[in-house]
């Protein structure tokens, strides 16, 4: 079977792992792929050269020349981030159109994946995120080919995120995909998707390499806290995501500025990039906890600043789980997050970590201390989580689960003449 993926880009985000975990967890003898990209820059490229090195083609837009190239820089950052933070989402959403119309992104786009159609011949389109989701939705439109679709978050994110289309085409057209693949079957049943479409992702880690990992905890430790010039014997929390406002990381340095009052050697770990860190920096230095404070930026392999610290901050305002928790889940952390009490929430399930209420940066610490002056409650809470993660989160189920609806959609539905979305 061969299946042609469309996706904005190939950053370090969870879709793009999903992606690469697909492809790599996937059999060659059964499935060969093909990544069509919707970004032509390969700036922040994380997967793009680890696809090939697996053997999957990946296609790209040509990249912008003269005044394409001015265009796609000016007009188009100035839409979807200089004015993030000072227009309405649904304006932002129109602006980013707009930019995207001026520069013929999404033109070229569609042509670099229609000539992918022609070259690789694929039997089926997968669609990811939001620019990836458009172009695998143009593509089947004019190919007939059946489309299915990853749901990249909740629908409070995305309207948050000003991906107001795609939200509507999930509540007035989502007959047009085959299958629909979420961490949120509930948000997808209540629009009127047919639950019959609507297949649920719970694994999504690759427990063998975290298991690798684990054997070596010590050696990570001992490197990462050295690097960091962090003492063997210091108490470290870890933070891991985007630094964006709803991922909570400036809650989580207000918690840990708190703690500090009383825990002067505590040290706290943040792994991300994104536009709040400069405001995270101030909360941090009001707190006069920067030494302590280690924001290393996007780190391509984060398994090793698990191993190095002791308790997990997660901290997302909306979500309940993400991929950064269900890894401090498999490496045996424990938790304190926020209760957003979403269907996707396993503290209270599986009893690996303390839940307290959202945005309340002086409870977080106040849990975090609860857990510091108590080893062995941490220690079966770590323990309580990788016993679930083993049993529960392995990514290959997720990958059968995948491999399994593309063979039922090509056997049922295969190409056929579809109306333009």
């Amino acid at each position: 079977m061969r299946v042609l993926h469309t996706i904005d880009g190939l950053a370090g985000g969870g879709a793009e792992r999903l992606l690469w975990d697909l492809v790599r967890g996937s059999e060659p003898s059964s499935v060969v792929h093909h990544v069509a990209v919707y970004d032509p820059s390969t700036a922040n490229d994380v997967y793009g050269a680890m696809l090939l090195r697996a053997g999957t083609q990946v296609s790209r837009p040509d990249p912008h020349r003269g005044l394409r190239h001015f265009l796609d820089r000016v007009v188009g950052r100035l839409a979807t981030t200089a004015l993030s933070g000072r227009v309405p989402p649904y304006l932002r959403e129109r602006l980013a159109n707009a930019a995207d119309f001026l520069v013929s992104q999404r033109s070229r786009a569609v042509a670099k994946a229609l000539h992918a159609v022609a070259e690789f011949r694929p039997q089926l389109i997968h669609a990811h995120v939001n620019r990836g989701f458009d172009l695998g939705r143009e593509v089947a439109a004019v190919t007939g080919l059946p489309l299915v679709h990853t749901v990249p978050a909740l629908i409070e994110q995305m309207v948050d995120a000003g991906w107001h289309r795609q939200v509507a085409w999930y509540r007035t057209r989502h007959e047009q995909a085959h299958a629909f693949f979420t961490a949120y079957p509930d948000e997808l049943l209540s629009l009127g998707v047919a639950a019959a479409k609507v297949h649920e992702l719970t694994g999504v880690l690759d427990i063998h390499r975290i298991e690798a990992f684990c054997a070596e905890r010590l050696n990570h430790r001992k490197r990462v806290r050295a690097e960091l010039g962090i003492p063997e014997d210091a108490p470290v929390l870890l933070s891991v995501g985007r630094l964006w406002e709803e991922k909570g990381h400036g809650f989580a340095a207000a918690a840990f500025g708190r703690l500090r009052k009383h825990r002067g050697d505590a040290h706290w770990i943040l792994c991300g990039v994104g536009p709040e860190r400069e405001r995270i920096e101030r909360t941090l230095a009001d707190a006069g906890a920067t030494g302590a404070a280690h924001l290393v930026g996007f780190v391509p392999e984060p398994l090793p600043y698990y191993a190095a610290a002791d308790i997990y901050l997660r901290t997302m305002l909306l979500e309940g789980e993400n991929l950064s928790s269900y890894q401090a889940i498999a490496m045996g952390l424990p938790v304190v997050g926020f209760d957003t009490k979403r269907s996707t929430e396993l503290i209270r399930r599986v009893g690996h970590g303390v839940l307290v209420p959202v945005g309340e940066a002086l409870a977080l610490a106040a849990a975090v201390d609860e857990l510091l002056v108590d080893p062995a409650r941490r220690s079966e809470m770590g323990r309580l989580g990788a016993d679930f993660a083993a049993r529960a989160l392995d990514i290959q189920h997720t990958v059968d689960v995948v491999t399994s609806v593309y063979q039922r959609v090509v056997r049922d539905e295969g190409p056929r003449v579809r109306p333009r979305a």
